[in-house]
Formats: structure tokens, sequence, C-alpha cells
């Protein structure tokens, strides 16, 4: 009931980003100049579990096969976030990353009903289509929840001043 299994069976990246934000390495710091040989190190890492070992995570049921699913998901987040420590800023994708909790609450209940109409009209499902529909459709619901149900990005000005 609920997806209970997959939240579980995510929960470990939760924790791990938890973590990681709590941490100096997010942060501008001395080490910055090897960023670039970081985000390799880490997406090598990522290609060799994906080439060598069984990983999976299903969205739908828990189906979880072996550690390498965890370590292939943080290494490949951690060569992703050295990168974006190079690049700086996108703005898009900075505020699309700054409200991921949002996107991440919302997508199921928007994607589920945009991929059964558009696959009613066109016929065949575009997950391409869907995708691209859902972010836009997650990203103009991000100012709403912010307002109304500011619990979910933690924003403690204005749950003190809903008070």
């Amino acid at each position: 009931p609920l997806f209970i299994d997959v939240a579980f069976t995510a929960l470990p990246f939760f924790v791990f980003g938890y973590y990681l934000k709590k941490t100096e390495i997010l942060y501008p710091n001395k080490y910055d100049k090897y960023n670039i040989l970081i985000a390799v190190f880490f997406y090598l890492i990522s290609v060799y579990l994906s080439q060598n070992t069984t990983y999976r995570l299903s969205l739908h049921y828990n189906g979880l096969e072996g550690w390498s699913t965890y370590l292939l998901g943080i290494t490949s987040v951690l060569s992703i976030l050295f990168l974006c420590k190079i690049i700086k800023r996108v703005w898009l994708i900075s505020y699309m990353g700054r409200y991921s909790i949002i996107l991440l609450c919302t997508h199921h209940l928007i994607y589920r009903p945009i991929a059964v109409l558009q696959s009613n009209i066109m016929g065949e499902k575009n997950v391409y289509l869907v995708a691209i529909i859902t972010l836009a459709i997650s990203c103009l619901l991000i100012p709403l929840c912010i307002k109304y149900i500011p619990y979910f990005v933690a924003q403690k000005d204005l749950i003190k001043a809903k008070k």
C-alpha cells in the first residue's frame, strides 16, 4: 500500500543526501581546483559498477538487487554534483534542485494521469513528452507549494507566519 516498500528502499539515498548536505563538500573550499578530477573519478566508478555488477531499483515495487544499486546511485550523483560545482549555476536547474523535494513528492501524482491521457490521445506512450510536461507542471507547482505547504521545504519563516 502507498508504495511503502519503494519508500523504504529509497530511504538510504535520503540519508546519504542529508549527511552530504551537512558536510562542507558542496560548498566552495580549497579543494575545488580538483573538482573535475573528482567528478571523473566518481563517473568512472559509476561506469565500472554499471558494467560489472547487478543493480536495479524499481519505481513501482521493491526490486532492489544488490548493494551496487546504492553505490551506483551515490557515485553517479557525486559525479554530477562535482561537475555542477564547476559549472556553477544554471537558473532553471538550480531552481528545480533547490525545491527537488517538491518535485519528488508531486511528480507521481502528475505523470500518471498525463501518461494515460497522452497514450489515449496519441496511441502510444511518449516518455519524453510525458517527462517534459510533468517537469513543467511540477515547476509551476513549486511556488504554490512554498506558499500553501511551506513544510515541504522547511521554510521556517513561512511556517511561523502561518501560525
